[in-house]
């Protein structure tokens, strides 16, 4: 947690393990909570630049930066410390992973799935980066072996909740709804804070209930505070409404939050809009590459 690293400073400031650690931390806590990554991100990379100031050998260091670059759109920056980050210690699955994440983001998804591979090679009773790595088999053609590598994650860690949504949409993919519904039920049951992603794989499934339910709950509560979740435009896409879908990743951007970087947009659920204007012009505004996200696949091998 980043209290147990502020402690860990207060007793040793010149520890530099814990500044980088505590760096990781903030660019990591928008994902589990209301923080925004803006809000955090001055005081990531000055935790990440004492810890190289103290030990220029330290991957997480650079791990951190990447990881605060890319939530700015600053996708070349980002690019060069995650590879930073790899170089400096190749044996390192949580650099891989991360580095794979913004591979994957930015469309180079056979890249990315090496990088998953090297770190499930790393660390194989790591459920998170099993997982990654089955999803990445599944968007790139494999995909009864992405299921096989999924299963695995899931037996290291049966409520994971990125898991168990790969593993809801391989099988969709795999054209078994039992088993997809089976993970989205999971998913809803036991992770309540993964409430909107389990009614995007339910809108997918055919029960659009959930779904629509959410996206008026959350638009009236939350109009006024601004703090809708970034991932409504995914639900959005996996109910059909494109055009809203599109409002919310251009009000987004408009407040430079790191949607991009929630939901990858090499996903299935956005080949609807993959020709579409506005969709192309968003795709511009976060520097992304048009080229890649507006042909027919979204960069996932033909």
């Amino acid at each position: 947690s980043t209290e147990a690293l502020e402690e860990a400073i207060a007793r040793d400031s010149i520890f530099a393990r814990a500044h980088a650690g505590l760096a990781v931390a903030l660019e990591l806590l928008p994902y589990f909570s209301g923080v925004r990554a803006q809000d955090v991100r001055e005081r990531a990379i000055a935790s990440a630049r004492r810890a190289l100031a103290l030990d220029s050998t330290i991957s997480e260091a650079y791990t951190a930066l990447g990881l605060a670059y890319e939530h700015a759109y600053e996708w070349r920056a980002a690019e060069e410390a995650h590879r930073r980050a790899v170089e400096l210690d190749p044996n390192d699955a949580s650099a891989h992973i991360q580095y794979g994440r913004l591979l994957h983001y930015t469309g180079r998804l056979l890249d990315a799935r090496a990088e998953f591979e090297r770190a499930r090679r790393l660390d194989p009773y790591s459920a998170v980066g099993s997982g990654w790595h089955g999803h990445l088999l599944s968007l790139t053609g494999r995909n009864r072996e992405g299921i096989a590598e999924i299963t695995r994650a899931l037996e290291v860690d049966s409520l994971n909740p990125p898991v168990l949504f790969m593993a809801a949409q391989a099988y969709l993919e795999e054209g078994d709804t039992v088993r997809a519904r089976t993970f989205a039920d999971r998913l809803a049951l036991h992770v309540p804070s993964w409430q909107v992603p389990a009614a995007h794989l339910h809108a997918l499934l055919g029960n659009r209930e959930p779904g629509l339910r959410l996206t008026r709950a959350l638009g009236a509560a939350a109009e006024d505070r601004g703090d809708r979740p970034q991932i409504l435009f995914s639900l959005l896409m996996a109910l059909g409404d494109t055009a809203r879908a599109i409002d919310e990743m251009e009000r987004l951007t408009d407040a430079g939050e790191f949607w991009p970087v929630y939901v990858s947009l090499s996903e299935r659920v956005f080949d609807p809009v993959r020709r579409n204007a506005r969709f192309a012009a968003v795709v511009r505004r976060v520097g992304l590459d048009e080229r890649i996200f507006t042909s027919p696949t979204g960069g996932r091998p033909n």
